[in-house]
């Protein structure tokens, strides 16, 4: 038997929902203690939570992460400004990235849209380059350090709105 929730395909877990509807449904009817829990584990721990949180919203895992801290030596992968690892630096690395949903560049934060990570950037180019792929390039308007960075780290054409 399958989960009670319609056109949801998750097998039978408990009362009748698929797993993932089960605890979204426990979630809400506890949500004091859910939010109690999650603030106590942000106060022992701010930076691990706060990490956690970016990795998730870009696409990143731990070991990719480094990986791209090592290949760029610390450093931008457009400028040469240098990064600061951690969350809260102030001159922080943005963790870069798109979003495609069944194979089609989407806009950030789409719901169900799949995050492929690209590359640690700078702020100031972080804010460049989301400003430059939404409005510059699909006006036809070419800049060369975004451009090549784009097609290093990514196998689709730029987003169009």
């Amino acid at each position: 038997m399958g989960c009670k929730v319609a056109l949801c395909p998750g097998a039978e877990y408990s009362l009748g929902f698929c797993d993932k509807h089960y605890m979204a449904d426990w979630r809400a009817k506890n949500r004091q203690a859910v939010n109690a829990r999650k603030r106590a584990a942000y106060a022992r721990n701010p930076h691990k939570v706060r990490e956690t949180v970016r990795l998730g919203a870009s696409g990143f895992t731990k070991e990719l992460l480094e990986a791209r801290r090592s290949e760029q030596a610390g450093r931008c992968a457009i400028c040469p400004a240098t990064l600061e690892a951690g969350v809260g630096s102030g001159r922080g690395e943005c963790c870069d990235h798109y979003e495609t949903l069944g194979g089609e560049r989407v806009a950030q934060q789409t719901p169900g849209a799949k995050k492929h990570p690209r590359g640690l950037l700078c702020v100031a180019c972080n804010t460049g380059l989301g400003f430059y792929e939404r409005y510059q390039r699909p006006a036809g308007l070419a800049i060369e350090p975004y451009d090549s960075y784009i097609a290093r780290f990514s196998g689709l054409a730029p987003w169009k709105p």
